[in-house]
This record gives C-alpha cells, structure tokens and sequence, in this order.
C-alpha cells in the first residue's frame, strides 16, 4: 500500500518478539468459539426460516443475501474504520452486537411473534457486525503474535476456521435436532458473549493503536488507496477475485439446499448439519500444509493474516 500521506496510526501493528504467549491462546480460544457458534448459526438460521416460519425458497434467499450484503457494502469502509477506532474495544462491541441480535431470535420465537423481517434484520446486523470483527481480526493477529511465528499461528487460526467448518454445521444440526432450530441459535449467543470475555482479558497495550493525529488522509481517500492495493496486488488481487466467485456461488447454494434437503428429500436437521459440513474438509487440508509450502527464505507477508473466506 502506497505510503503517502500515511501515519502511524495506519502501520500495521506488530507484536514485540517477546510477546507472551497466553495472548495468542486467548485470542485463539475466543476467535474459536465464536467461530463455532457462527459455523451453528449457518445451519440453523436457514432452518428457523424453513421449519419456524415456514418461509419460501425466495424468503429462505433473502436471510442468506442479508448474511452476505455486508460484504459488498462495506468490505473496505470497514478496513478504515478498524484503522480509526481501538481495535480491542471494537472486537468487543461486534461481539456484544452480534449476541444481542442473535439472541432476539429465539427470545421472540419464544412469544410467538418471529417472523420473516425479524429473521433478515438479524441477519444484516450479524453480518455488518461479522465484517468490522473480521476485518479487525486480521489486523488482531500481528497484535499478539511476534513476526517469526505470523505464518505458523495464522496457518494455526485458519485449519482451526476449517474445523470449525466441519464440526459446526453438524453440531447444529444435532442441535436442532434435540431442541429446535431457534433455541439452537441461543448457542451462537453464548459462543459470542464467550468471544467478548475472552477478549477483554488481552492486555491493551496489545491491541490498541495510537491516539490519531491531525496528518490522515480523509475516509474516502483510504478507501480508494485500499481498493487500488485489493486489486493490485499480485496475490490479494486474485484471492479477492476467487473469494468473490466462490461467496456468490455458495451464497447461492446456501439459500437453496436446506430448503431442497427439508422438503424435497426430507432430511432430518442432524443430516443436513453433516451435509453442510463437508465444505470444510478441503480448507483443513490446505491450511494444515500451508507453512510447508512457504519458503523458509521468505518472510511473513504482511497480508498472512488476511483470511480469504469463500462460502
């Protein structure tokens, strides 16, 4: 990214060499449940719209739309917003955002008064909250861990996102099964609020950016100046491009299977969790040979800590 006009306040934050170690587990242990309680909800929010609300193939598309919006609209607004507020307290507030949103699901499927517009709400606030902690996470990362072992911890981080990928639908799925695809999403809520805690034990020093000053450049400008290094970049740029045709088209699968597997094939909830859960089986491998494949020469790329997700 280009260094113009550019302050400490935008440098990436690095950890000293002598950072303790706890910091990474606790970072690790919060970003992992809330990455389970998230892999629970994939499975059943479109389930509470088939079999709560008994929505259309069309209604079910529309709650999974609002779990992808908010990638389209502010992916890059959110990479300067984490520049400009204290990233541990941002963490903590999405967190909080997304329990309470979650939460209202199963609170209201319990007085009898969910429906549709509640369910696509919850999901765009999910899904805006999940971007800024996202985004912040990749930033999170250099924040706890020295440079010399970025690509091991975040190799780490991403086999234990493809796990949950494997583990998590089907435990929703199970969950659903046993109590009911809205009381299952209580889960996700408390994974979230597990998140937050978590979090908050993390020294500040560690994670907090220096108080802004008066030479940054403007909101658009940054944006731009991020638009340009996305699609520029000899790596970031085809990542980006893969992430986006892989997300459209799961995103569309997504909205259709669960119906297709309730209705058409009559699947119980425990099946379709496993079913879902397959895609994660190939993130596991890869992220498992990861620091294999680097050149032991080449030092940690100050975009390893970026996640490319697809679906």
């Amino acid at each position: 990214m280009s260094t113009t006009g550019t302050t400490s306040t935008d440098r990436p934050l690095r950890a000293p060499a002598t950072a303790p170690a706890s910091s990474f587990w606790r970072y690790w242990t919060a970003t992992t449940v809330s990455g389970l309680g998230d892999a629970v909800t994939a499975v059943a929010l479109p389930l509470t719209a088939v079999t709560v609300l008994h929505a259309s193939g069309f209604q079910v598309g529309l709650v999974t739309a609002a779990g992808y919006v908010a990638w389209l609209v502010i992916g890059l607004p959110a990479g300067v917003l984490v520049q400009r507020l204290p990233l541990r307290g941002t963490q903590i507030a999405m967190d909080l955002l997304r329990a309470a949103a979650i939460a209202s699901v199963p609170l209201a499927a319990a007085f009898g008064v969910l429906g549709l517009p509640h369910l696509v709400a919850a999901a765009l606030v999910v899904s805006f909250a999940s971007v800024v902690f996202d985004v912040g996470n990749s930033t999170f990362l250099p924040a706890v861990v020295p440079p010399g072992q970025l690509t091991a911890r975040n190799s780490l981080t991403s086999a234990t996102h493809a796990a949950n990928q494997l583990a998590g639908p089907s435990l929703g799925g199970l969950l659903v099964q046993l109590l009911g695809a809205a009381t299952a999403l209580v889960t996700d809520a408390v994974s979230f609020l597990c998140s937050a805690a978590l979090l908050r034990t993390l020294p500040r020093a560690a994670a907090e950016r220096p108080a802004p000053n008066g030479d940054r450049p403007s909101f658009r400008a940054q944006i731009r100046e991020g638009w340009r290094y996305a699609t520029r970049h000899p790596v970031v740029g085809p990542c980006l491009a893969e992430a986006t045709a892989c997300n459209f088209v799961c995103g569309a699968l997504m909205a259709v299977v669960p119906v297709f597997l309730v209705r058409a094939v009559h699947a119980p909830a425990g099946l379709v969790g496993v079913l879902m859960a397959a895609e994660g089986a190939g993130s596991l491998v890869g992220a498992a040979f990861t620091p294999d494949w680097r050149p032991a020469s080449a030092p940690p790329a100050p975009w390893s800590s970026a996640r490319c997700s697809a679906c």
